[in-house]
């Protein structure tokens, strides 16, 4: 009889030398690889599915019934081979840049989650940003003497377009302005410089805090250039000038993080003494102190000002309400500090990348987690990853990259059975490389099957 049910599907396990036929079906508990799931036994592998699904809603699975015991995260797919401090989504939305301490920069097709060009950018990125007509990326960082730690790409090709600045120093933040005509830097020495893109020269004005920038971000309006310091401050600037307009007192920690709202009607800002403060960018009044439970490294509104999400040292992205600060819900997977998030500029998708060398995709409004973006070049051999297509409400139809045993949703469709890793450690890693992070033990034949 044939089964009128919407097909939802599981992963399988079966060793390369196994004999042909049915594959082997194991139950949840038996599984090898690290999950968030009780040890209490279930009922059959099915049930067992849609407990797993069902705990995808909160962006972490975690079976509904848990009993008290350990439980196991889900280990990364690796994006780098070190830990990743910013990432960045191009104007049109179907790139994305990564940066980590592996001294390179990757792009990714947005849709197909996969690496379209791979950079040496011969720094520590810290901090990337697209031109808003999508031609250009700058990248900055911390670099040897005789390398720039400034350096502008033609996005398409990954060709360096320009140098910017003396090599050597370190930058550790970056902003462009909204008619992509200049970007602001900022640096360990307390100072802040605006560049011309084109011409690649560097305007007078100085601009200083008390302690090393952290964070930069222009207004939507370009009228307004805001930078976030060690000294705890969040200073407003005039960009052409150079001119102070406001310095805002409220954090008593270093300021590591800052957006502004599409609107242009609020600043929020995030910093060490684990909090969030949402400014009035007219008034410079506080509108909400918000408690983060962790250092703030990131912060990113959504496209239409509604929705402010968050990633700090706890590992988990946060999701606030963009007007009132209320806690609406949080996103766990990532097994390090959260360095980097971003917003797709067109729809509810968020990026967040981390110190566990992960890149990770979310539906923010539903709290799933979509997808992975995985580099095999970067994920040790023996170790694996599943791939499949699913195509959403709209009908747009795009791939993703999970862990091996993930559970994939319904109406997926597997493009191949198992995406091998192929990063072979070398003997030493870069200088600031890191060893945060391990990715999915999964050394089995990875494949998925309809259950009915």
């Amino acid at each position: 009889m044939t089964s009128t049910k919407r097909p939802y599907f599981r992963l399988e396990s079966r060793f390369a030398n196994s004999p042909a036929g049915e594959p082997e079906l194991y139950r949840l508990e038996e599984v090898e690889g690290r999950w968030n799931v009780s040890r209490r036994e279930f009922a059959a592998t099915t049930a067992a599915l849609g407990v797993f699904c069902a705990g995808l809603l909160t962006g972490k699975v975690r079976a509904q019934d848990q009993d008290e015991g350990p439980f196991f995260e889900m280990e990364a797919l690796n994006a780098h081979i070190a830990p990743v401090w910013a990432v960045a989504f191009s104007r049109n939305g179907k790139w994305l840049a990564s940066g980590a301490y592996d001294e390179k920069i990757k792009i990714w097709d947005v849709a197909a989650k996969t690496v379209l060009k791979t950079i040496e950018a011969k720094m520590a990125v810290q901090c990337l940003v697209f031109t808003p007509d999508n031609r250009m990326l700058v990248a900055g960082g911390t670099a040897a003497a005789n390398r720039p730690c400034l350096t502008i790409y033609d996005a398409g090709s990954g060709d360096v377009y320009k140098t910017l600045g003396a090599s050597g120093g370190s930058i550790t933040a970056l902003a462009c302005d909204p008619e992509g005509k200049t970007v602001a830097t900022g640096s360990k020495d307390k100072t802040i410089k605006i560049w011309d893109i084109k011409s690649g020269a560097k305007f007078e004005t100085q601009r200083k805090h008390k302690g090393e920038i952290q964070t930069l971000v222009f207004s939507p309006d370009g009228k307004n250039l805001i930078s976030g310091s060690a000294d705890a401050t969040v200073k407003i600037w005039e960009p052409k000038t150079g001119r102070l307009l406001k310095t805002l007192d409220g954090h008593s920690g270093p300021v590591h993080a800052l957006d502004v709202s599409p609107d242009n009607k609020t600043i929020a800002s995030g910093g060490a003494e684990q909090s969030i403060i949402l400014w009035d960018r007219v008034t410079g009044h506080v509108l909400k102190k918000i408690q983060a439970e962790a250092t703030v490294y990131s912060l990113a509104y959504s496209p239409n000002s509604t929705i402010l999400v968050s990633g700090g040292a706890d590992k988990i992205v946060r999701i606030w309400d963009g007007v009132t600060g209320y806690g609406l819900g949080v996103l766990e997977g990532h097994t390090a500090a959260i360095h980097g998030v971003a917003f797709h500029p067109q729809n509810i998708l968020v990026a967040s990348a981390g110190a566990d060398k992960s890149i990770r995709l979310w539906n923010a409004a539903a709290g799933e987690l979509v997808s992975m973006f995985f580099d095999p070049a970067a994920t040790a051999k023996g170790n694996s990853a599943i791939s499949y297509k699913s195509t959403d409400l709209s009908g747009q139809t795009s791939s993703s990259v999970m862990p091996c045993l993930a559970p994939l949703p319904a109406g997926a469709v597997c493009i191949c059975n198992c995406v091998p890793g192929q990063y072979v450690p070398s003997v030493s890693l870069p200088a600031n490389a890191g060893t945060c992070g391990v990715v999915c033990q999964c050394n089995k034949i990875c494949t998925c099957i309809p259950v009915v």
